[in-house]
């Protein structure tokens, strides 16, 4: 499986949303590590054995876009896929920039693990 030996981080402050994408990808046969917000990825361990990271782009703190570009520059980015209930040109033009697929909430499921496995197999 595609997914196997490879882990998905998911970052967003809205639980809910954590959770749900979260067993939707643990459903789906992926390993999951899920946090609450940028700063908590940065700061973890998982950092380095993350080969998709889920995030949204609206986060308090460090914002997905900034949490991006800061993994970018540090060389260890892993293939990102960006999340936002608060959709705008601008962010949709940030996250293609930095070469991300996006998708606004809601999303549906199929779609989600669509982007994930395309990543991994880039990856």
């Amino acid at each position: 499986m595609i997914g196997e030996g490879r882990q998905i981080a998911i970052v967003d402050d809205d639980s809910s949303v954590r959770e749900a994408v979260v067993r939707l990808l643990q459903a789906s046969g992926f390993t999951t590590r899920a946090f609450a917000s940028a700063e908590e990825f940065l700061g973890s361990t998982e950092r380095s054995t993350t080969s998709v990271l889920i995030a949204d782009i609206q986060l308090p703190g460090i914002s997905g876009l900034e949490l991006q570009r800061r993994l970018i520059a540090d060389g260890r980015a892993p293939h990102t896929i960006f999340i936002t209930g608060q959709d705008s040109q601008l962010r949709r033009e940030d996250a293609l920039r930095l070469g991300c697929p996006y998708f606004t909430k809601p999303f549906t499921g199929a779609d989600l693990i669509a982007a994930v496995r395309e990543r991994l197999e880039a990856a």
